[in-house]
């Protein structure tokens, strides 16, 4: 009888069934078809000049670049070398897009019981996300790392519902994987396992548990996460090193893109080599034509930059030039911090500059300017076809992304954002929408302070929290206003031994 009445239903009291027992499934068979019709409407994969390039070269001839990610040329490699296309490579990142949508769809319904509505909207509203869209159609690891970071808090949020040590373990590796795709989750990564006994501490012992106990917990799980932490990142570095004949490292690099995201600082008495000292008294007393690049990124890019001549000064030893920069950085930093916190206390207020100039960057972060004469160009029209390489012109994305782009300067709120979700929600689920504030701070000063460039698409990462920020937000005001209590049966948060 059961069965034929819900045969019975209309195909529309169906659905809302579903989403009243079942909303995750709901939603993430909702974001399926959403992004299976973004795909029918755009499909076209994008370029960005240099970092698209690398990780083509690592999934069609296995080359491991030094100062990008690695491991997801590797990812993509099924689904471009294999094929011989870029076709497939929109599809599967957009899947990757819908997986991040149903897992924040359980992050806001189970985790943090937002209501259903509410939940949903918020879903829907990233779904759409123009930065989110534009993302799933590049040849960069955006995607993959957006929906690694869903699965990195996903996993914390877990640990802070049922606090085991196993969660912890789990928890450091999505850590480290987050940041083998970009080296911007090294801070989060490095300390968000640690924090997350540390948030447990701030609630109430379970009954029966006591303060003592609890406490030994809390020290006992958080030497657990060193430990475990520790452990995943410098086997990381060390299969790293292993791989490129290197010492261990996240990348190699680090050096000159820190020198050129703080060249303002700068010096010639910085400098820790006699050669970086002469380059950079012949660039203050002769500065060069920037053209229409900005500053921090000339230096890092252009052959008459900062590092590509302190490497030529230095022989062509690209190790070398790397740590005469980084330790020329780490002595502006010691001199001058302030001047380092004002770089990026500047970058930050640069995302909400109405230069008319905005345009053309807007443009640029769409891959619209690769050169057709490019070594991009020429290998894509080697393994891809020459179609694959033509300039693709205006696109749905890219029109969406452009339309919004008034709008980016306020993921740059979000750590406020996430901190006022905080302060408003019930006390049961405060720690873990702390841990959103905590991930969105440490990235969003990570980016403006060791950016090289204020580019609205390294704010993609603000996009996830932000969107679990605003439904925790107006979640709390529903209730307010008559949604009612929380249901009983609050989350366990015993600490396991």
């Amino acid at each position: 009888m059961r069965s034929r009445s819900h045969r019975a239903l209309p195909p529309m009291r169906a659905v809302a069934a579903l989403a009243r027992q079942h909303p995750v499934l709901a939603m993430t068979l909702v974001a399926l078809v959403v992004k299976v019709v973004q795909v029918a409407v755009d499909s076209t994969p994008l370029l960005f000049w240099g970092d698209s390039w690398t990780h083509l070269r690592t999934a069609v001839e296995g080359h491991l670049p030094g100062e990008r990610s690695w491991t997801y040329g590797f990812l993509i490699r099924p689904f471009v070398a294999w094929t011989g296309s870029l076709a497939w490579l929109v599809p599967v990142q957009a899947l990757a897009g819908a997986a991040t949508c149903s897992l924040l769809m359980r992050l806001l319904a189970v985790d943090l019981d937002v209501g259903g509505t509410v939940a949903a909207a918020a879903v829907l509203g990233f779904a759409f996300e123009p930065l989110q869209v534009l993302q799933e159609r590049f040849v960069l690891t955006e995607s993959f790392a957006g929906l690694g970071l869903a699965l990195y808090v996903a996993l914390a949020f877990l640990y802070l519902r049922r606090p085991r040590l196993g969660t912890l373990a789990l928890h450091a590796v999505a850590g480290i994987a987050l940041v083998s795709l970009r080296t911007v989750y090294v801070p989060i990564a490095l300390a968000g396992t640690v924090a997350l006994p540390l948030l447990l501490a701030l609630g109430t012992p379970a009954p029966g548990e006591g303060w003592p106990r609890r406490l030994r917990a809390v020290t006992l799980h958080a030497a657990a996460a060193i430990l475990a932490t520790g452990l995943v990142h410098l086997s990381y570095q060390n299969l790293t090193g292993r791989l490129l004949r290197h010492p261990p490292a996240y990348q190699y690099a680090e050096g000159l893109f820190l020198v050129s995201a703080w060249w303002q600082v700068l010096v010639p008495g910085d400098a820790s080599d006699p050669a970086a000292r002469a380059l950079l008294e012949r660039l203050a007393a002769s500065p060069p034509e920037l053209g229409t690049m900005p500053e921090r990124e000339f230096h890092r890019w252009r052959p008459n930059g900062f590092c590509a001549q302190l490497e030529e000064a230095l022989g062509g030893d690209a190790a070398r030039a790397n740590g005469v920069a980084k330790r020329t950085a780490l002595r502006a930093l010691r001199r001058d911090p302030a001047g380092v916190l004002g770089v990026a206390w500047r970058n930050t207020l640069a995302y909400w500059e109405r230069d008319p100039a905005r345009i053309v960057r807007t443009h640029v972060e769409q891959g619209a300017y690769n050169p057709p004469d490019s070594p991009m160009a020429a290998f894509v029209r080697e393994h891809f076809g020459a179609a694959s390489a033509a300039a693709p012109g205006e696109t749905p994305a890219r029109r969406w992304h452009r339309a919004a782009r008034h709008g980016y300067p306020l993921l740059t709120l979000t750590p406020l954002v996430c901190a006022a979700a905080a302060l408003f929600c019930r006390r049961e689920i405060r720690p873990m929408v702390l841990f959103l504030a905590l991930v969105s701070s440490g990235l969003l000063a990570t980016t403006v302070l060791l950016g090289i460039a204020s580019a609205f698409r390294f704010l993609h990462p603000m996009v996830y929290p932000m969107a679990a920020a605003l439904a925790v937000l107006a979640d709390a005001a529903l209730r307010g206003r008559g949604r009612g209590p929380a249901p009983a049966g609050s989350p366990s948060t015993h600490l396991s031994l």
